[in-house]
């Protein structure tokens, strides 16, 4: 199939997500930037048209962005009703820039499957402290 015909792949509304978002290229992004923006595009365009959870102003959304050191493993997060989303995104490879990255193994997985133990104790552990205020329900 020619590249003119293809259908657009997740990748390419992705790209022009981010792209939308920065007014910048894709291409001349680092894949901290990329994960960043994955886990906002995932939560915005392919779970927000499903799900009343998410935020929809600006805002709220950039609130709930909690990728940085100490984010105890969580990109992206939101409470609403005493439900917790949590995402945690990786993005490798593509573009001009990019990292040279492991794949995740199984510690990775384990890592986030026990995000909501390390979460309820925001109050004794180091951690992100716009996550810890939404921890704490702030």
């Amino acid at each position: 199939m020619s590249q003119e015909t293809r259908r657009p792949q997740f990748t390419d509304y992705f790209r022009d997500f981010v792209e939308d978002k920065l007014k910048e290229s894709f291409d001349n992004l680092n894949d901290i930037t990329r994960s960043k923006y994955m886990a906002r595009f995932f939560a915005e365009r392919v779970l927000a048209p499903r799900n009343p959870l998410l935020p929809t102003v600006e805002e709220d959304i950039q609130a709930c962005v909690v990728d940085a050191k100490g984010d105890q493993g969580v990109d992206f997060i939101c409470r609403e009703n005493g439900v917790v989303l949590v995402i945690q995104a990786k993005y490798s490879g593509g573009g001009k820039k990019v990292a040279k990255r492991r794949p995740e193994d199984p510690a990775d997985f384990e890592h986030f499957r026990t995000v909501f133990g390390r979460l309820r104790n925001f109050r004794t552990i180091e951690m992100y402290e716009p996550l810890r205020e939404l921890c704490a329900g702030n």
